[in-house]
């Protein structure tokens, strides 16, 4: 997703960018990454004290997933490949049905 945001940052406004200098987007890259890395201290202490272990990981991976579709349907929105349009491969093995117990 870093990568997505720094083409999304740097790409012209033609291509579906910002158009942003490669200094200044490789920058907010760069802060966004250390502000992922960093927000591991206030997660562990909020998980430590307010909500504890197990509501921290899922508010936290509730976050995290909305942040990066957040993303990924701006980049992809003016991106020239689209899924509609991507080769079907047929399967070579057998689809095969598991009982569960």
């Amino acid at each position: 997703m870093l990568t997505s945001l720094g083409y999304y940052l740097y790409y012209t406004v033609t291509d579906g960018g910002l158009e942003l200098p490669k200094a200044t987007a490789t920058g907010i890259v760069g802060a966004y990454g250390g502000l992922v890395y960093l927000s591991t201290v206030l997660g562990g202490w909020i998980a430590a004290r307010p909500l504890g272990m197990e509501r921290t990981v899922v508010y936290g991976g509730d976050c995290g997933q909305r942040w990066h579709c957040i993303l990924c349907r701006g980049f992809m929105q003016h991106s020239t490949f689209r899924i509609a349009e991507a080769p079907a491969v047929p399967s070579t093995r057998r689809a095969r049905t598991v009982a569960c117990r």
